[in-house]
C-alpha cells in the first residue's frame, strides 16, 4: 500500500528574466535520529535530474549517517570554481505533508559541508521509490510512495 504525500507547487519570476517563471515542486523532509525519532520538518526541491540527493550541513549534521566516501560533485555546474566538496552517503528519511508520512526511506545523498545551497532531493533511495503526479495548471501534486 502506497502513501499520498501532497507537494506544494512553487512559482517564481527568474531573477536572470523576470519574464521567465521557474517552478518548482517542493517536498517536506523529516531526517532519522539514531533511535527512529524524527527531526524537524525541511522543505526540499524535488530534482528529477539528481541521481542522488543534495543535504545542506545544516540539515545533516547531527544525524547518523553512513559516510561512504569523500567527493566531489562536479555534475551541477561544470565549471572547476563551481566544484562542491562533499561526503558520499546514507541517511534516514521520510517525506509527509502534515497529514501524511511516508515509511522511513534510506536515501543516497551528496553530504555537503556548507550550508550555501538548498536541499535537493534526487532518485536514489526517494524519487526511485515514488510515481510523482502534478499539474501545474490544476495546482495539484503529490508523491505515492
Amino acid at each position: 500500500m502506497s502513501t499520498r504525500i501532497k507537494l506544494r507547487i512553487s512559482q517564481q519570476p527568474s531573477r536572470d528574466d523576470p519574464l521567465v517563471v521557474v517552478t518548482r515542486l517542493i517536498c517536506r523532509v523529516t531526517f532519522c535520529g539514531e533511535r527512529g525519532e524524527l527531526g524537524p520538518e525541511r522543505y526540499g526541491i524535488l530534482d528529477t535530474g539528481a541521481p542522488v540527493s543534495l543535504i545542506p550541513k545544516r540539515m545533516w549534521q547531527g544525524y547518523p549517517a553512513l559516510k561512504l566516501r569523500d567527493a566531489t560533485v562536479r555534475d551541477i555546474i561544470d565549471r572547476a570554481e563551481c566544484a562542491l566538496e562533499v561526503i558520499d552517503g546514507v541517511i534516514g528519511a521520510t517525506l509527509t505533508d502534515g497529514e501524511s508520512t511516508s515509511e522511513a526511506l534510506t536515501i543516497r545523498a551528496h553530504l555537503a559541508h556548507t550550508d550555501d545551497i538548498p536541499l535537493l532531493l534526487g532518485f536514489s533511495g526517494l524519487l526511485d521509490r515514488a510515481d510523482v503526479h502534478f499539474s501545474v495548471e490544476r495546482r495539484e501534486a503529490y508523491l505515492e510512495v
